[in-house]
């Protein structure tokens, strides 16, 4: 990779800044799959995930005798291989070789099948045969500020974002009903973001004062199971449509009790709309039909909400090192859509039961107890502060089996409560060696759910079914299977298990040297060693999912001009080669079909890597 910028000002009110950067990965996993069988055919690109992305950052800025202006612009543009499977099978016990190419193991290899265009059937778009994805991304804001006189400012912010991703999976033969297409586990996704934020703001003499309003407009578009049509058109199977619109306005002001207690009070009131339209098409004998159009298919079709979010802090300040605050807040996250949940029989069979797409709002209150020093002649500072939070209708990415047709799909479902608990540390000391920094932190995290059902995992049906004992359908006639088989047992109560990828203890401890060569050359050298301990990674609370506790390593070391004119830094990420992963999955829930059950997927953190990189600057070397 490597990025070009130049920047400077045009004349005395005006300046600009434009930047430019560009990538090239070949991606850091192998893939295995079929390797060794000679009748099976290889993919085209044995690596992933791979690609090429460019990016262009630009800034203008203004400044006036009583105000300043500031536009910026980021666009970003990816193309590159897209696979259904990243990662491994982490096989169960039961099943030793539930896929045949895979190690079994955790590791930097995955199995995904090869990547099949057949030309015979449809022409192709494509000038290989491997799977991809494009990502567009473009973002544009616009900050103004305005001092109207000496006590109060007005300020704006106006933003835009333009988002688009095309993925394209395997290409085979459609169906018997539908020949004459050339098929694609495929799906479009494109966003539009418009907002506009207004703030008013006041410094009087004991006391400060901000108010403002804020309004937002989206358009979130899917469309899911992309085929392309012999005409080369792209046509998805469904179609889903998310609008939203949401307004609010806030207040907050610092009031000045005595000459060290400090009472700051906020609240924000906001409503949002959010709506939901969908659409199939039906495809018989090659011919493609509309299908049903509207939002008859969701039982939830439009949401409105409304919240009052109040916070209040009181802050002492002894002295000028120390400082205590004590703090109360609400909040929330909005409630939506599952727009990749396109039920097909849900909106084309007649009488097939419409389906819920839709989840409430997040909503979160709680407390927190701090304190800010800094000490030893304003080279140590200490943070720390003690918190208790309680969520409710907690949002979950959980699997759901769909009534209609039997598919396990991936949903966001409210989980009842949860309690987060726990305290956080950190500091930062300028020590009496010469160039020497040490940076530290510690979290201590305490939480679990309340009052959430989820579905059995995977090793309740086919291991151990303990816990695995609710009906929530009420249905004997229905259960998880496997072991559950004739039981009707279908779900399982989480109350007291912790939260997915929270782990109880974590912190890092860091350390950065800087000092003089020569009177032109410097040198710099850095550790960063950060733990975790161990988390639940799989959202069904699987023992197979457990990430066991690690540590990881980064470092660097460079040289560099006194003037800053240029640089040369060796920079390494997770230097040990720590294999970490992020979320644990059941593959037989989440679309991996032909692969046996009891086997994990995963998404992983990347693996060691090692950067040599170089910095050059013109102007400061001339």
């Amino acid at each position: 990779y490597g990025h070009v910028i130049v920047s400077g000002p045009f004349n005395d009110t005006w300046g600009g800044r434009l930047g430019v950067r560009y990538q090239d990965a070949d991606g850091y996993f192998d893939n295995i799959w079929g390797d060794g069988d000679a009748t099976i055919a290889q993919p085209v690109d044995q690596t992933g995930p791979d690609y090429e992305e460019y990016v262009v950052l630009g800034t203008l800025r203004g400044e006036f005798d009583r105000g300043e202006v500031t536009l910026k612009l980021y666009h970003g543009d990816r193309d590159g291989g897209q696979y259904n499977q990243v990662g491994t099978a982490v096989c169960g016990p039961l099943q030793p070789v539930a896929n045949p190419f895979s190690d079994c193991t955790i590791s930097d290899q995955f199995s995904a099948e090869t990547f099949i265009n057949d030309t015979t059937l449809a022409p192709s778009r494509f000038d290989s045969s491997e799977p991809t994805m494009e990502h567009q991304l473009t973002q544009v804001s616009l900050n103004a500020s305005y001092e109207i006189n000496d006590t109060w400012q007005l300020e704006s912010v106006t933003g835009w974002i333009d988002m688009e991703t095309f993925i394209f999976g395997n290409v085979g033969a459609r169906p018997a009903t539908n020949i004459g297409f050339a098929s694609g586990l495929g799906q479009i996704v494109e966003v539009d973001v418009l907002s506009e934020e207004l703030r008013l703001s006041g410094d009087f003499d004991n006391f400060r004062l901000m108010v403002g309003a804020f309004i937002d407009e989206r358009d979130f578009y899917t469309g899911a199971n992309v085929w392309i049509h012999p005409t080369v058109k792209l046509i998805p199977d469904a179609e889903g449509e998310v609008s939203g619109d949401s307004w609010s306005i806030f207040a907050q002001t610092d009031i000045d009790l005595t000459d060290t207690l400090e009472l700051s009070l906020g609240a924000r009131y906001s409503e949002e709309e959010r709506g939901y339209e969908g659409r199939n098409l039906e495809t018989f004998a090659g011919a493609i039909i509309p299908g049903p159009e509207g939002p008859h298919n969701v039982i939830t079709p439009e949401i409105d909400t409304s919240n009052l979010s109040p916070e209040v802090t009181l802050s002492w300040q002894p002295n000028d090192d120390l400082t205590l605050f004590v703090s109360y807040k609400e909040g929330f996250k909005s409630g939506g859509y599952d727009v990749t949940v396109l039920d097909l029989a849900a909106t084309t069979i007649p009488g097939a039961p419409a389906i819920e797409r839709s989840y409430d709002r997040e909503d979160v209150r709680g407390y927190e107890l701090g304190s800010k020093w800094t000490g030893l002649d304003n080279t140590l500072r200490i943070n720390a502060s003690l918190f208790a939070y309680k969520y409710e209708n907690l949002q979950q990415a959980s699997f759901f089996t769909n009534a209609a047709t039997g598919a396990v799909e991936t949903r966001t479902l409210n989980a009842g409560t949860a309690l987060v608990r726990g305290f956080e540390a950190d500091l930062l000391w300028q020590t009496p060696v010469e160039g020497l920094t040490v940076s530290a932190n510690i979290a201590y995290n305490d939480n679990e759910f309340e009052d959430y059902i989820s579905a059995c995992n995977e090793f309740q049906i086919f291991v151990d079914p303990t816990g695995c004992d609710l009906d929530v359908d009420n249905d004997l006639t229905t259960d998880a299977g496997g072991l559950l088989a004739g039981t009707g047992f279908d779900a399982q109560d989480r109350d007291g298990h912790p939260l997915r990828r929270a782990p109880e203890w974590s912190g890092s401890l860091g350390f950065e040297y800087d000092t003089s060569l020569t009177d032109a050359l410097r040198f710099k050298a850095n550790l960063m060693a950060s733990y975790s301990d161990e988390y639940m990674a799989n959202g069904e609370n699987n023992p197979w999912g457990i990430q066991d506790s690690y540590v990881l390593f980064n470092a660097g070391l460079g040289v560099y001009a006194e003037s800053g004119a240029w640089a040369l830094d060796l920079i390494s990420r997770n230097l040990n080669d720590e294999d970490v992963a992020l979320t644990l999955f059941d593959i037989s829930r989440s679309g991996g079909g032909g692969i046996a059950p009891q086997s994990m997927g995963y998404a992983r953190n990347a693996p060691r890597q090692v950067m040599l990189q170089f910095t050059f600057r013109p102007d400061l070397f001339l």
